[in-house]
């Protein structure tokens, strides 16, 4: 299958991110507690995975891999207790403002969710 400009199977991950990303903002206006927190978690993952995989960055595992080590990065830095509850709204969207390491749980289920999307964008 050829997808858009020429590029064989880009198609599969656009519509992935884009279908991800209406997800991610469905969730974040719509849901609260524990299923907004792990479902986005996960979703935040596949949402990058995809977009990187619509413009060829990298190899799969690279981007799996890349984007997983970005998530743990940033929530280890909440660690540090560097966005306060005074910080703006954007800084505890995406850098959060509370460690939890059941957030490292569900990167990690997204990184497993991204490992099938990437072979379904490859076939």
């Amino acid at each position: 299958m050829q997808g858009a400009v020429g590029r064989p199977h880009v198609m599969r991950p656009l519509l992935t991110a884009a279908g991800t990303f209406g997800a991610l903002v469905a969730i974040f206006f719509l849901v609260t507690g524990p299923v907004r927190g792990s479902v986005g978690d996960v979703l935040v993952i596949l949402f990058l995975v995809a977009s990187l995989a619509s413009v060829r960055v990298g190899t799969a595992m690279t981007r799996i891999g890349g984007v997983f080590l970005l998530a743990v990065g940033i929530e280890l830095f909440q660690l540090l207790e560097l966005v306060g509850p005074d910080a703006p709204a954007i800084a505890h969207a995406v850098l959060g403002s509370t460690f939890d390491p059941l957030d490292l749980l569900w990167y990690a289920v997204g990184a497993g969710v991204s490992w099938f999307a990437e072979a379904w964008f490859a076939r």
